[in-house]
Protein backbone atom coordinates (compact mmCIF):
# COMPACT_ATOMS: atom_id res chain seq x y z
CA UNK A 1 0.00 0.00 0.00
CA UNK A 2 1.34 3.43 -1.11
CA UNK A 3 2.53 5.34 2.14
CA UNK A 4 0.14 8.45 1.41
CA UNK A 5 -2.70 6.16 1.66
CA UNK A 6 -1.71 5.13 5.36
CA UNK A 7 -2.44 7.58 7.96
CA UNK A 8 1.31 9.34 9.07
CA UNK A 9 0.52 10.78 12.38
CA UNK A 10 4.36 11.22 13.11
CA UNK A 11 4.71 12.84 9.93
CA UNK A 12 2.29 15.23 10.44
CA UNK A 13 3.04 16.32 14.29
CA UNK A 14 7.00 16.63 13.08
CA UNK A 15 5.47 19.14 10.35
CA UNK A 16 3.55 20.52 13.02
CA UNK A 17 6.64 20.95 15.50
CA UNK A 18 8.22 22.78 12.63
CA UNK A 19 5.84 25.34 12.58
CA UNK A 20 4.83 26.08 16.41
CA UNK A 21 8.08 25.34 18.36
CA UNK A 22 10.92 27.10 18.51
CA UNK A 23 12.91 24.59 20.56
CA UNK A 24 14.28 21.30 20.27
CA UNK A 25 13.70 19.52 22.39
CA UNK A 26 10.70 17.53 20.22
CA UNK A 27 12.91 17.35 17.58
CA UNK A 28 15.43 15.12 19.66
CA UNK A 29 12.77 12.93 20.51
CA UNK A 30 11.57 12.70 17.16
CA UNK A 31 14.76 11.20 16.14
CA UNK A 32 15.53 9.14 19.02
CA UNK A 33 11.47 7.52 17.95
CA UNK A 34 12.32 7.15 14.39
CA UNK A 35 15.30 5.64 15.43
CA UNK A 36 14.20 3.12 17.51
CA UNK A 37 11.40 2.51 14.64
CA UNK A 38 14.15 1.93 12.27
CA UNK A 39 15.13 -1.23 14.77
CA UNK A 40 12.10 -2.58 14.10
CA UNK A 41 10.85 -1.96 10.83
CA UNK A 42 13.43 -3.91 8.92
CA UNK A 43 13.56 -3.31 4.83
CA UNK A 44 13.41 -7.40 4.63
CA UNK A 45 10.17 -7.49 6.53
CA UNK A 46 8.47 -3.82 6.49
CA UNK A 47 10.30 -1.89 3.70
CA UNK A 48 7.62 0.79 2.52
CA UNK A 49 7.38 1.33 6.70
CA UNK A 50 11.28 1.30 6.65
CA UNK A 51 11.08 4.10 4.30
CA UNK A 52 8.90 5.86 6.09
CA UNK A 53 10.52 6.30 9.37
CA UNK A 54 13.59 7.10 6.96
CA UNK A 55 11.53 9.86 5.56
CA UNK A 56 10.67 10.90 8.85
CA UNK A 57 13.89 10.91 10.64
CA UNK A 58 15.40 13.02 8.04
CA UNK A 59 12.83 15.47 8.34
CA UNK A 60 13.02 15.90 11.85
CA UNK A 61 17.08 16.08 11.23
CA UNK A 62 16.28 18.41 8.24
CA UNK A 63 14.60 20.78 11.12
CA UNK A 64 17.30 20.34 13.70
CA UNK A 65 20.03 20.92 11.04
CA UNK A 66 18.29 24.37 10.13
CA UNK A 67 18.64 25.64 13.84
CA UNK A 68 22.26 24.91 14.11
CA UNK A 69 25.97 26.16 12.88
CA UNK A 70 27.15 22.45 11.73
CA UNK A 71 26.37 20.72 9.21
CA UNK A 72 25.97 17.40 10.81
CA UNK A 73 22.38 17.21 10.94
CA UNK A 74 21.92 18.30 7.35
CA UNK A 75 24.12 15.71 6.34
CA UNK A 76 22.35 12.85 8.29
CA UNK A 77 19.17 14.24 7.20
CA UNK A 78 19.93 13.88 3.52
CA UNK A 79 21.47 10.71 4.12
CA UNK A 80 18.08 9.60 5.67
CA UNK A 81 15.93 11.01 2.52
CA UNK A 82 18.34 8.86 0.24
CA UNK A 83 17.96 5.80 1.98
CA UNK A 84 13.90 6.33 2.08
CA UNK A 85 13.96 6.94 -1.82
CA UNK A 86 15.55 3.52 -2.39
CA UNK A 87 11.98 1.82 -1.54
CA UNK A 88 9.79 4.86 -1.97
CA UNK A 89 10.08 4.87 -5.86
CA UNK A 90 7.46 6.96 -8.27
CA UNK A 91 6.21 3.77 -9.55
CA UNK A 92 5.60 2.16 -6.01
CA UNK A 93 4.25 5.49 -4.01
CA UNK A 94 4.10 8.90 -6.32
CA UNK A 95 3.23 10.93 -4.10
CA UNK A 96 5.48 9.88 -1.35
CA UNK A 97 7.98 9.90 -3.95
CA UNK A 98 7.66 13.09 -4.95
CA UNK A 99 7.81 14.53 -1.33
CA UNK A 100 10.81 12.56 -0.10
CA UNK A 101 12.53 14.48 -3.12
CA UNK A 102 11.18 17.66 -2.22
CA UNK A 103 12.78 17.03 1.75
CA UNK A 104 15.40 15.83 -0.04
CA UNK A 105 15.93 19.27 -2.04
CA UNK A 106 15.08 21.25 0.47
CA UNK A 107 17.54 19.46 3.00
CA UNK A 108 20.52 19.89 0.12
CA UNK A 109 19.43 23.42 -0.18
CA UNK A 110 19.78 24.31 2.98
CA UNK A 111 23.23 22.47 3.71
CA UNK A 112 24.52 24.71 0.67
CA UNK A 113 23.21 27.91 1.40
CA UNK A 114 25.76 29.65 3.12
CA UNK A 115 26.83 27.27 5.34
CA UNK A 116 30.32 26.07 6.00
CA UNK A 117 30.24 23.32 2.83
CA UNK A 118 32.61 20.85 3.64
CA UNK A 119 34.42 18.68 1.08
CA UNK A 120 31.78 15.82 0.71
CA UNK A 121 29.26 17.98 -0.15
CA UNK A 122 30.04 18.29 -3.56
CA UNK A 123 29.46 14.29 -3.16
CA UNK A 124 25.71 14.73 -1.50
CA UNK A 125 24.80 16.91 -3.99
CA UNK A 126 25.74 14.84 -6.74
CA UNK A 127 24.74 11.48 -5.68
CA UNK A 128 21.22 13.29 -5.24
CA UNK A 129 20.80 14.12 -9.07
CA UNK A 130 21.44 11.35 -10.51
CA UNK A 131 19.38 9.37 -12.73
Amino acid sequence: MPLSRSPNTRRALLRKLRETESGTARLEEAVAAERVALEVRTRELLPLERAESEDNLGFALWQLGKRESSTKRLEQAVAAFHAALEVITQEVAPFDWAMAEDNLGNALTDLGSGRIIRPGWRKLFLLSVRD
